[in-house]
């Protein structure tokens, strides 16, 4: 019985067992309470934080097609330094700009995969 109860279950804060699935639950629900209130702050502020300005760009890049015309317009010629670093955001990102040419984008990459951060890559 003890071993069950071990696997299965956690003693909370205030001492009572509880399933373990249920204590994640609890945890991850009250992370996304925090989360959304974090966003909300931020939207009231008119504010956007680091880790959001790539992701506002792709979206903004993606869906207003001036605005991607416009930055192809501008940036015919592109090099992209340490491209063993770039994350699938930024690829999104720079492929979303080059999309507007009808020829070969110009696109420079230079990189070392023997110094990448991400496994992935």
């Amino acid at each position: 019985m003890n071993a069950w109860r071990d696997a299965w279950t956690t003693k909370s804060y205030t001492g009572k067992r509880e399933l373990k699935e249920t204590s994640k639950l609890s945890k991850q629900q009250s992370l996304a309470n925090i989360y959304e209130a974090y966003q909300a702050r931020l939207k009231e502020g008119g504010l956007i934080d680091f880790s959001d300005m790539i992701l506002e760009a792709i979206k903004l890049v993606e869906e207003n097609e001036v605005v991607r015309m416009n930055l192809a317009e501008t940036y015919q010629f592109v090099m992209i330094d340490e491209f063993q670093d770039t994350n699938e955001a930024q690829m999104r990102l720079i492929g979303s700009v080059l999309s507007v040419s009808q020829e070969s984008p110009n696109v420079f990459a230079v990189g070392d995969d023997d110094q990448s951060i991400y496994k992935f890559q």
